[in-house]
């Protein structure tokens, strides 16, 4: 036998070895994967102090003062608001995830713009965390004129995008200020000191852009199961990896693989809509159940997911559609994503909030006809009653608007 021979020989041994030891590892590791995977069939969920219903804990807006305006960015773009009720009746309490719709006055007419709620419940108050955006009517009119000990005019808690109760472990991920709802589940499950592993993963440009900074850290210090990763896209030159962020780039689907320990991890995701398209069809390809990714569901930064193709039918004669309160009729126009979109080209007045069928805020009566849903609406809608923002007619229609 020659030299090179017993290296060979010796060489093949040792890989042996290893892929023993790396078949055993995968063995033990799958066997904890599995009870895990039983153990969140058979976990109980926890206590909550409300029942999930779509009930609204108030009908209509209700007055509540502007208690404290601060803002959470070192490029002022974020800020924050806490809100007290003048009337001083006792809070509603919610689920950490949903949002408030606010009634925002105009020239013309009110403008309503839905917030997610960014703390816990239980408090003595809500807080909404809002961002300016350069076109943002609500946002810049919240930032510029909407100050403490301002009124401001709010509808209740609502919305479907909230962290479920259970053991189950948990992954946050958030993209630009759709870290506000995924603040208001950390701080609740901390907050209940809840066992379940939590892991947010919040991806921004830099530290100029990234709210909560300093209590996102804190937290991490103080819970050990609660592990966070920043991203920055665009760190600025005093953005240090390791001390300000944890990633360079995006979060995607890419990092989650390389990062998550084999769990059945529920999945919470919110941010904007070049994120959602990109990370959840990633999501799917992975292999995640569907029932365990939850998605944030109104505003422009969402994205409904798909939803099988409806069979092709015969065109017929076009729609007349009719809003009875303002006494108009007109065709409707198939170049038109929605109800909505198409009473707002004819400048008929329709309320609106989420434009995604979460809100319930353009919740409009059915005098006579039907209507065709683009997808299965979140809110549940009253009797004879339809959701503009997500619908088309099927024939001719007439709106009680």
């Amino acid at each position: 036998m020659t030299t090179l021979e017993l290296f060979l020989y010796i060489l093949l041994g040792i890989l042996l070895q290893v892929l023993i030891l790396v078949l055993s590892a995968f063995h033990r590791h799958w066997q904890h994967y599995q009870i895990l995977c039983k153990q969140t069939v058979d976990i109980k969920p926890l206590p909550i102090a409300m029942e999930k219903t779509t009930t609204p804990a108030w009908e209509g807006f209700r007055p509540f003062r502007v208690m404290r305006k601060i803002y959470e960015n070192s490029d002022r773009t974020i800020c924050s608001f806490n809100l007290q009720p003048e009337d001083k009746n006792p809070l509603t309490e919610f689920e950490p995830g949903q949002y408030l719709t606010f009634q925002i006055p105009t020239i013309d007419r009110p403008l309503l713009r839905c917030y997610s709620l960014s703390d816990r419940p239980g408090l003595d108050h809500y807080r909404v965390t809002i961002k300016r955006l350069p076109d943002g009517r609500g946002s810049n009119h919240f930032h510029q004129h909407v100050h403490e000990g301002d009124i401001v005019q709010v509808k209740a808690p609502a919305g479907h995008f909230f962290l479920e109760s259970g053991n189950h472990p948990v992954v946050l991920i958030a993209g630009g200020i759709g870290i506000t709802p995924m603040i208001a589940m950390l701080n609740t499950a901390l907050d209940q000191k809840q066992p379940r592993e939590i892991r947010l993963f919040y991806g921004v440009r830099n530290s100029g852009e990234q709210a909560m900074k300093a209590h996102l850290e804190i937290l991490a210090q103080r819970h050990p199961n609660f592990h966070l990763h920043v991203c920055y896209s665009k760190p600025l030159a005093q953005d240090l990896l390791g001390r300000d962020y944890h990633h360079p780039g995006h979060v995607d689907i890419t990092l989650l693989r390389l990062t998550l320990p084999l769990r059945p991890y529920h999945f919470y995701v919110c941010g904007p809509a070049a994120m959602m398209a990109s990370l959840l069809p990633a999501m799917d390809a992975w292999g995640i159940p569907p029932d365990r990714i939850h998605q944030e569901n109104f505003g422009p930064a969402s994205l409904a997911k798909p939803v099988p193709a409806k069979p092709v039918v015969e065109t017929g004669p076009t729609p007349l559609i009719t809003f009875q309160n303002s006494n108009k009729t007109l065709p409707w126009d198939a170049s038109c994503d929605s109800l909505l979109s198409f009473a707002e080209n004819n400048r008929i007045p329709m309320d609106s909030g989420c434009r995604a069928g979460a809100c319930g805020t353009c919740q409009t009566v059915i005098a006579s006809g039907e209507v065709d849903y683009d997808q299965p609406p979140k809110f549940s809608t009253s009797p004879g009653s339809c959701l503009p923002c997500i619908c088309r007619p099927k024939r001719d229609l007439t709106l009680l608007a």
